[in-house]
């Protein structure tokens, strides 16, 4: 048996492969640039909205965030300052970041209350019950029982207590 040994070079290939492959590889970062730039379009839209709807679902977060930003200030004043012009710049960026913290924490809250209705039971909804005249049937006076209570009987006259000078103080009184 005869071995055959195939050698790799690019002697016998093709000089337009490479070529061909550069402008495929060219035409994919195109692509995703075009995609990354589209989305971040469409998030400079939609940063008015989703800022609204972060105060509208949990104002502490946006609340929160500028506590921390003011945070930064007192730790470090450069920091601070670098940190709110990022904020500013990449607002793209930070506003869907506390929406979707937002709307995590409303999910966790639903999420506790469920589980503590489970535990103690959930509260019935009000209802309003419709007036129904009741009619009672009075029995005649010779039928009433009367109940004997009996009188309470006088206490025995106890002596008297003799008086001291501090029992004279609340006789004024």
């Amino acid at each position: 048996m005869a071995r055959q040994q195939y050698t790799y070079s690019n002697s016998g290939s093709n000089p337009f492969r490479a070529i061909l492959g550069l402008i495929v590889v060219v035409a994919i970062f195109y692509v995703l640039f075009k995609i990354v730039g589209f989305a971040i379009q469409l998030l400079w839209y939609l940063v008015p909205v989703l800022f609204i709807a972060t105060l509208i679902v949990d104002h502490k977060v946006v609340v929160n965030y500028g506590k921390w930003i003011g945070q930064q200030f007192k730790t470090d004043a450069t920091r601070g300052i670098v940190v709110s012009v990022l904020s500013i710049f990449f607002c793209f960026l930070v506003v869907p970041y506390l929406f979707a913290k937002a709307m995590f924490k409303r999910k966790v809250r639903k999420m506790k209350t469920e589980v503590e209705e489970r535990q103690k039971g959930k509260y019935a909804d009000y209802e309003e019950v419709a007036e129904e005249e009741v009619k009672l049937d009075l029995k005649d006076e010779g039928e009433i029982i009367t109940l004997d209570v009996p009188r309470p009987q006088p206490k025995q006259q106890q002596r008297p207590k003799q008086k001291n000078s501090y029992d004279e103080l609340f006789d004024d009184i």
